[in-house]
């Protein structure tokens, strides 16, 4: 996929095909390959793994994350979280969240 040519719509859908994927394989790299396929750049964000690609007003925006669910005196598996964003300026057209414990 080129920078300048990318269908929007196309991209999202394969992005969250690859995220439903990742949730059922407990791996979010699964998604983060997908994403960087159609052209999505990494930017940590503080505890966030977050990829973004802008052009023509347009932002999808990619992140994952996981936070421990123990409590005192219990354990538990993390919980994963994925979500995708197709905006464009401040509007969301598509949004995407999923998530699993590992």
């Amino acid at each position: 996929m080129t920078s300048e040519n990318i269908d929007w719509t196309d991209a999202f859908a394969a992005i969250e095909a690859a995220m439903i994927r990742a949730a059922n394989q407990k791996s979010a790299k699964i998604a983060e390959s997908e994403a960087e396929r159609h052209g999505l750049t990494n930017k940590r964000d503080g505890k966030y793994e977050v990829w973004e690609r802008t052009g023509d007003g347009v932002i999808l925006h990619f992140r994952w994350h996981y936070y421990d669910q123990s409590h005192a005196y219990r354990t538990y598996p993390d919980m994963n979280v994925m979500s995708l964003e197709l905006r464009q300026g401040d509007k969301i057209i598509r949004q995407a969240e999923y998530r699993f414990e590992d």
